[in-house]
């Protein structure tokens, strides 16, 4: 993960994110703009970091291979697509706790269909 300045657009800070397999593939900011959250793809985990410090204070384990996220207006309940295990985890985040796994269906690639 980087921090941007935006007015020279240059990095400015750099974090690992030190979880096994760990590749960021999705990133959303709570609606006081104090956190991030972080989609770390094959490491199956949602990290939470200070937006300033880039700091890891928490994260949460959710389903496989977690793509996308998407956070609710008031910034109470994550929501990722956890793409191999085929299911919709919604986190509390003020807890960092799965408050439900929803199973949804599986994606086929079908003929002539991309």
């Amino acid at each position: 993960m980087s921090k941007l300045a935006v007015e020279t657009n240059t990095v400015v800070q750099r974090v690992k994110l030190d979880f096994p397999k760990a590749r960021p593939k999705g990133v959303v900011v709570s609606p006081d703009q104090t956190k991030l959250y972080v989609s770390t793809g094959r490491g199956n985990m949602i990290a939470a970091l200070n937006a300033d410090s880039l700091e890891v204070p928490g994260s949460v384990k959710v389903g496989r291979r977690v793509w996308g996220i998407a956070l609710t207006r008031d910034g109470s309940r994550l929501y990722t697509c956890d793409g191999v295990s085929n299911t919709v985890s919604v986190v509390d985040s003020a807890s960092l706790m799965v408050a439900a796994t929803i199973e949804v269906g599986k994606w086929a690639k079908r003929r002539g269909v991309a």
